[in-house]
């Protein structure tokens, strides 16, 4: 395999210190962009791009770039570093500007953050650039490179569990920087079937909206229609981190955040009807690994010409596409939308500060 040089425009919780925040939890290292780089070896990281100077020396320390490779300016980074693959752990703010610029100068491959984007128009000129440059994407829905879910999909399109009929996730947080893992999640367990329409609530949205500028990162919650005729349930109700898959031949619960998962028959066998004993199913054993380092792994992969990716600029303009008609939903009173969602001008614009990363 080829060893590539990447480099990384937000150096700040997901772009290189979130590791430090989940340490000891059963999250599996490395979860950062830059630690996934760093473990990764099929790459370099060789560069690094922030407006605080001050995190970037922090950043440089930790993974070792010297701060001549540490740039203010993002373009000036890209011109002269030419990075094989550039992260882009920013907001999705200015999220857009980024990729396109990097794809412009030749980039071959982007990891970006969720969601792709800050509006659904910047989100089809993504898509049409890398489209175009036939570049490498992947979006940081780390979900889709976890072992267990990916198990869980195989036992569904394989038909483990006969007929499907509903994808349940329990998630919460606001649509953009929380739902939008849940919300890929559905889409991937249901392999990408097309979305038909979705119906939402997002309480309080049209207060946050004045001359189609968003303010806020609104919670919300819908159905997803999908054209195999399965039904995605996003529920945002208080439980976290749980997802439900209901078939006619066996349901499947994932319950705290992946740490127990559960296979009961249907018919339900009581004497087994204990979701919450790991040792009481038979959902497949699995090892745990970083979901980060294996998305990592994809795109070196693909970059070698070996292996098509998990997710790809379809799926993430997509999982997009369900957010902004989720909000459409609400403002037109709870009604179904049917996708391809016409004419969104909706920009989500917020006057947020960067959160300080923690350094050890």
């Amino acid at each position: 395999m080829g060893k590539y040089r990447a480099a990384i425009v937000g150096c700040s919780r997901i772009g290189g210190f979130i590791d430090n925040e989940v340490r000891g939890s059963h999250v599996v290292l490395p979860y950062s962009h830059a630690a996934g780089y760093t473990a990764c070896e099929n790459t370099d990281l060789i560069a690094c791009s922030d407006l605080r100077t001050d995190v970037m020396l922090k950043f440089g320390t930790q993974y070792n770039i010297d701060q001549s490779q540490q740039y203010t300016d993002y373009k000036k980074m890209i011109d002269i570093e030419k990075p094989d693959i550039l992260s882009v752990a920013t907001q999705p703010e200015i999220r857009s500007e980024i990729i396109l610029y990097a794809l412009s100068k030749g980039v071959s491959a982007i990891y970006a953050e969720k969601p792709l984007s800050a509006s659904m128009d910047q989100a089809q000129e993504i898509f049409n650039a890398v489209e175009k440059n036939q570049a490498i994407f992947n979006l940081g829905t780390n979900r889709r490179w976890d072992n267990g879910f990916t198990i869980l999909k195989n036992l569904i399109s394989n038909g483990d569990l006969g007929e499907i009929k509903s994808i349940t996730v329990f998630g919460g947080g606001g649509l953009f920087n929380s739902s939008s893992h849940w919300i890929d999640l559905i889409m991937y367990l249901n392999s990408d079937n097309k979305v038909l329409s979705v119906q939402g609530d997002v309480p309080g949205v049209g207060d946050m909206i004045h001359n189609n500028i968003l303010s806020d990162d609104p919670e919300g919650f819908g159905i997803l229609h999908f054209s195999n005729g399965v039904k995605g349930y996003y529920c945002s109700s208080g439980v976290h981190h749980e997802v439900k898959v209901v078939g006619d031949k066996g349901v499947v619960n994932v319950l705290n955040n992946g740490l127990t998962w559960a296979l009961d028959p249907v018919p339900y066998d009581e004497s087994n009807l204990n979701p919450g004993d790991p040792n009481s199913n038979s959902f497949p054993k699995f090892e745990h690994e970083s979901a980060t380092l294996k998305l990592i792994e994809e795109i070196v992969s693909q970059l070698d010409g070996v292996q098509e990716t998990k997710g790809g600029i379809r799926a993430a303009r997509d999982a997009t596409e369900v957010i902004f008609a989720l909000i459409q939903s609400e403002l037109t009173n709870g009604s179904k939308i049917t996708l391809p969602l016409k004419g969104s001008k909706i920009i989500l614009e917020r006057n947020i500060s960067a959160r300080k990363p923690k350094f050890s």
